[in-house]
């Protein structure tokens, strides 16, 4: 049982690593996209109004992805540790009913030691109190 928990704990957080992987391709195109935007800026400055509204919308669009980023990533990691909390939980309980069930096995362990060493008792004392028959 604790396997497949675990097993599910490293997908979900396989499907974190590939959030994040998606989210920093997103910031870099983001990074990208602003350095072309630079560029382009550096190469025509003869309608410098029009390019710094571009530019402005561009760092606009940049900081919506890299909130949208942020964002994703805090909920991913915030998830994560919701679900680890859970697991965590769950494999206490495990841990103590393993515990309990080990004690309950000692305890009938001991039961059946103390019950096997009353019936050998007896058994011997059964025997000497048995009276000897001889056969001629």
């Amino acid at each position: 049982m604790l396997e497949q928990e675990n097993g599910a704990l490293r997908e979900k957080v396989a499907t974190g690593e590939v959030e994040i992987r998606k989210l920093r391709n997103s910031i870099k195109t983001a990074r990208n996209a602003l350095s072309e935007s630079n560029s382009r800026l550096e190469q025509d400055n003869r309608k410098p109004g029009e390019k710094l509204d571009t530019c402005k919308a561009e760092v606009r669009k940049s900081r919506d992805i890299m909130e949208a980023c942020k964002n994703a990533w805090t909920e991913s990691i915030l998830r994560l540790e919701h679900e680890n909390g859970h697991l965590k939980e769950k494999l206490a309980t495990c841990e103590v009913e393993l515990r309990k069930s080990r004690d309950s096995m000692e305890a009938g362990k001991n039961s059946l030691t103390k019950s096997i060493s009353r019936l050998n008792t007896k058994m011997v004392n059964l025997k000497r109190s048995m009276p000897v028959v001889k056969l001629s």
